[in-house]
């Protein structure tokens, strides 16, 4: 993205200079809106021969430019996968971090089931992949001869599972599949709703693969609609192909 088109969307929009630690705070200390830090950089950065290049994009560097690009940035060219001891020592301090945001989480999963019993046996169930009971029960049908397009037909059918199935969500574009979507998720999630069981997407987005993203993470159930002309963009077969 370039600045310009962070500025117009209304995001804080920085470049950094010699500090980016000073850019960076500045983004973090305000959150009432989006922050789009631009740092520039030299692609293959150390290569006496290939940096700046689309040589050090899309090609090996091969191992004697890889011996000088070593050289060059003060490693011994001989070692390979060769992790210094300073990184490695801050790397692993993730480690015990992790084991402590886990320990508060359990904490406060532990206090939420004891205040709501209800609804934490439900989120356990949810992101389990334990679907409710009597989810499928009486779903529509039709047969050959009904005149009705499939994504009426679709619609139709989540509008059964969306008052069955709480962890139903759309990931779908707002503008071209109103119709196909079930009116229980027709409410919009945004900053200031976040309830909402619908996240808005222009036509050409990426939808597919944040669809892919949430389901692998668990916690929701969403669905994607889209036209079979769509699944040629170069952002659907990838999550086509997933998801099949």
């Amino acid at each position: 993205m370039r600045p310009t088109a962070g500025r117009c969307c209304g995001w804080q929009t920085a470049i950094p200079t010699c500090r980016p630690s000073t850019t960076r705070s500045a983004a973090e200390a305000d959150t009432t809106r989006p922050s789009l830090i631009i740092v520039h950089t030299t692609i293959g950065y150390g290569s006496p021969h290939k940096q700046g290049t689309s040589e050090a994009h899309g090609s090996p560097l091969g191992v004697e430019e890889v011996a000088l690009t070593k050289q060059a940035l003060g490693w011994k060219p001989q070692r390979s996968f060769h992790v210094p001891e300073q990184a490695l020592t801050h790397l692993r301090t993730a480690i015990e971090r992790g084991r402590h945001a886990h320990r508060a989480w359990e904490r406060r999963l532990e206090a939420y089931a004891r205040a709501y019993p209800d609804l934490a046996r439900e989120w356990s169930e949810t992101v389990a992949g334990v679907l409710p009971e009597g989810w499928d029960r009486d779903l529509p049908s039709w047969g050959g001869a009904d005149a009705l397009a499939t994504r009426q037909a679709s619609g139709k059918v989540l509008n059964v599972l969306a008052q069955r199935v709480p962890s139903l969500l759309a990931v779908t574009p707002i503008s071209l599949y109103r119709p196909a979507r079930p009116s229980t998720t027709r409410v919009p999630s945004t900053a200031k709703a976040v309830p909402g069981r619908n996240i808005h997407f222009g036509v050409r987005q990426p939808h597919g693969g944040d669809r892919q993203r949430l389901a692998y993470h668990g916690g929701v159930r969403p669905f994607v609609a889209t036209f079979l002309l769509f699944c040629g963009l170069t952002c659907v077969p990838g999550p086509c192909a997933l998801a099949a």
